[in-house]
């Protein structure tokens, strides 16, 4: 494939396009984000492009494949690494998690979904209580898992570390004093 990289942003944006996230933004910026942060750690196109692609076929089934990427000329290497950062039916979060870190990459590009997510939340404070919540603890409980998993940093200081992270943000992820429906 000529260049990995624009193909891959080709295929994510043509298969998002005027797609929405749950909070009703365009869903390529997230995959965007998530490219461009792991472009300041690395030039990597198959790290560059997993960053790109990490959710394409795990929220678009029914528009993308493995076996069409492959059939596209993307690299086996790249399909490996999505493989592993799609969450599979029937698939435990824990579970999930000990998939991606089976792979260093999948694991790489896992780590800055999370971190983003994380730097995300802010744009839940408008949602109910309950979702933010739940989306909270489920991104620090995802960070701390690939930490421990992929460290073999102890439990209580990955949950230290995380803790740590989360008061680095530019906000404060904690829950926001009112919910205004």
């Amino acid at each position: 494939m000529k260049d990995l990289l624009e193909t891959a942003i080709s295929v994510t944006a043509a298969i998002a396009r005027g797609k929405a996230d749950k909070l009703g933004k365009p869903w390529i910026m997230h995959s965007m984000r998530v490219m461009s942060n792991l472009s300041l750690k690395t030039s990597d196109p198959i790290i560059l492009s997993a960053g790109c692609m990490h959710d394409l076929v795990e929220d678009f089934p029914e528009a993308i494949s493995f076996k069409a990427l492959l059939d596209m000329g993307f690299p086996v290497r790249l399909i490996n690494v999505l493989w592993h950062l799609t969450h599979h039916d029937g698939y435990s979060y824990p579970r999930y998690i000990e998939q991606v870190v089976s792979d260093k990459i999948a694991c790489f590009v896992k780590e800055e979904d999370v971190r983003e997510n994380m730097r995300r939340m802010v744009d839940y404070q408008t949602t109910e209580p309950a979702t933010y919540d739940r989306l909270k603890a489920k991104y620090e409980k995802a960070f701390r898992l690939l930490v421990v998993l992929n460290d073999s940093t102890s439990y209580d200081e990955a949950c230290r570390d995380s803790f740590e992270f989360i008061y680095e943000l530019p906000f404060s992820l904690r829950r926001p004093p009112a919910f205004k429906a």
